[in-house]
């Protein structure tokens, strides 16, 4: 029969035809909203997109109404959308799911460019139930790496996935991509990965939030390497987690990036599910490089709220935070080198762990970096316990803490509290040529705490009182100025002051040591002021007239200027006394 176009004269906004209103392939526009409609051979009505080149899951049985299982409808809807290399559009509603609706792999497809889009975060809601291992997966060419591109141009917009955080319910999963963008996408309480990216490049999350998920031992989002065994290339790459970026963890650290993750970009806002303690970071930098966190805000509790670590083999260098907002702090670990944390503010980290111990406890664990047994208190019902006399320590600097064994186990309903004896906004427990100065913390405690290494000038702030402290571990600490004429220093060893010039040459003798090209000249020490030649000059608009001691006569022997002045230390009666009265050499002494 020939096709009608029927009007409905319905003014009702957002009123659609009942599948008696239309036969197959009949067409009806609403003259209020302008939305066309149609049936399909289904005997579904459903209404047309806008842009005819995005696929409608209802046109494939979805019905979005958060009760019937869509599963099989939306993949139907994205398999046709991957063959067609076109979009898929989810209208509003909710749409009920118990497994992966797509399932994209360019080795069997080719190169597409997949669009997942929807009518607004809250309005098009995929409500996953039950375990899933993955809704949304996309593979670029995983046959071989190097010799192929990747996929680029996948679009995820306007839709959130809400799940109920009771079984493990894995979001998306991308390997091999290029140049994908999130926007205006929501995870809601999904309990597992929400987010895995391996070997992804140029990719946008600025319009991501993900909001209570992860799960025990699992990051809410991790970047890391799809081709395990190629160790010598990089993971992700360029990836931007902007202003907009949001991201919640319930039980876990919110974010990994992993084995050499390059050249990253973070500036969006990471917090925890309030009501958690956390053990591990909110963000974990594993062997991550040239990466960079600006204008963040990072808060977590109870550890530190950035961890730069090479605990996955991978050596962690020329990351950069700084103007950022980080509640907890920060701790550099392991290999590390080049890595700066400069001009970041927030809080200090009050990390500790608190036991009600049973009947003769002996081991109480500590789930925090803890430089040196010296950085630890352990308190036995408010009481000191002394290292050594009451308890021994394990692990002690591991990233993930240790143990406390107590000489004397404690009894029943025992308050065993370990916490830091010193609080500190920067953790700086090995590496070399890591940068830390310039932040601002609030609340007692210092800037940075140097357990090792060779890095660059750890500083400690106190505000007016002080104006910097350089603390180091090492056997000797010394701050170098070098202009455009040549280098001094000034120094400690074993807690003694020196002044110097190059080369640096230390030795402990002496509380105060002046001197130049590595040549003690002068000492101060509970003696007073002594010359290391046993002469003491100074230096006058024309030549160098001193004060001169010695064992003998100074007559052919002593070099001085005209007006110098000499003692003898052996006693000789009337020839203890000398002035230099005439010549310019050694000669014209006069005894006094």
């Amino acid at each position: 029969m020939p096709t009608k176009l029927i009007t409905k004269y319905s003014t009702t906004l957002g009123s659609a035809p009942t599948s008696s209103d239309l036969d197959v392939g009949e067409l009806a526009v609403n003259v209020v909203d302008r939305k066309l409609y149609t049936k399909n051979n289904l005997d579904n009505v459903i209404q047309l997109s806008e842009d005819s080149s995005y696929l409608n899951v209802k046109d494939y049985g979805a019905t979005g109404d958060g009760v019937t299982d869509d599963t099989t409808a939306i993949k139907a809807c994205t398999d046709a959308a991957i063959s067609a290399d076109t979009g898929v559009f989810i209208p509003k509603g909710e749409y009920k799911v118990t497994g992966i609706i797509l399932n994209y792999s360019k080795n069997t497809s080719g190169g597409k460019s997949i669009k997942i889009v929807g009518e607004g975060r809250g309005l098009s809601v995929i409500k996953p139930v039950g375990a899933v291992d993955y809704l949304f997966r996309a593979y670029g060419d995983t046959t071989s790496y190097g010799a192929s591109s990747h996929p680029s141009g996948l679009l995820f917009k306007g839709f959130t996935v809400s799940g109920d955080y009771s079984t493990v319910q894995n979001v998306f999963d991308l390997a091999m991509l290029s140049y994908f963008t999130f926007e205006d996408v929501n995870t809601f309480q999904c309990k597992g990965l929400n987010l895995r990216m391996r070997e992804c490049w140029e990719g946008d999350l600025s319009g991501l939030k993900v909001v209570r998920g992860g799960d025990a031992d699992v990051y809410a989002i991790s970047l890391d390497f799809y081709f395990s065994d190629r160790k010598a290339d990089s993971a992700c790459n360029n990836i931007n987690f902007g202003k907009d970026f949001q991201c919640e963890a319930s039980a876990w650290s919110a974010m990994y990036w992993g084995r050499n993750t390059r050249k990253c970009m973070m500036q969006g806002k990471i917090h925890p599910l309030l009501s958690t303690t956390y053990t591990v970071p909110a963000l974990v930098l594993d062997g991550a490089t040239n990466c960079t966190v600006i204008g963040s805000n990072i808060s977590w509790k109870n550890v530190k709220s950035v961890r730069i670590t090479n605990a996955s083999g991978y050596i962690p260098s020329e990351n950069i935070i700084t103007g950022s907002t980080i509640s907890g702090g920060v701790e550099i670990e392991g290999a590390c080198r080049r890595n700066s944390i400069v001009y970041n503010t927030g809080g200090i980290s009050k990390e500790q762990n608190a036991y009600i111990a049973t009947a003769g406890q002996t081991v109480f664990a500590y789930t925090f970096l803890s430089a040196t047994s010296s950085n630890l208190l352990v308190l036995q019902n408010g009481e000191e316990l002394v290292l050594d006399t009451d308890y021994t320590l394990t692990g002690v600097g591991n990233a993930n803490g240790g143990n406390v064994t107590l000489t004397t186990g404690a009894t029943v309903s025992d308050d065993i509290t370990i916490s830091p004896v010193e609080d500190e906004f920067v953790t700086l427990a090995g590496g070399s040529d890591n940068i830390v100065f310039g932040n601002n913390p609030s609340g007692a405690g210092v800037e940075v705490t140097y357990a090792s290494g060779s890095n660059f000038l750890p500083t400690i702030f106190h505000g007016k009182d002080t104006v910097a402290t350089f603390n180091s571990n090492d056997l000797f600490a010394r701050v170098q100025f070098t202009d455009n004429s040549g280098t001094s220093r000034v120094g400690t060893k074993e807690g003694k002051l020196f002044l110097e010039a190059d080369p640096l040459g230390v030795t402990a003798d002496s509380k105060v040591s002046l001197r130049v090209d590595g040549v003690e000249k002068a000492k101060v020490d509970g003696n007073g002021l002594e010359a290391a030649d046993g002469k003491f000059t100074a230096s006058l608009t024309r030549g160098t007239s001193g004060w001169y001691t010695g064992s003998g006569t100074p007559e052919g022997s002593v070099t001085a200027v005209v007006g110098s002045i000499y003692t003898r230390t052996d006693g000789v009666a009337n020839e203890t006394f000398y002035v230099k009265e005439s010549g310019t050499g050694n000669t014209g002494w006069a005894a006094k």
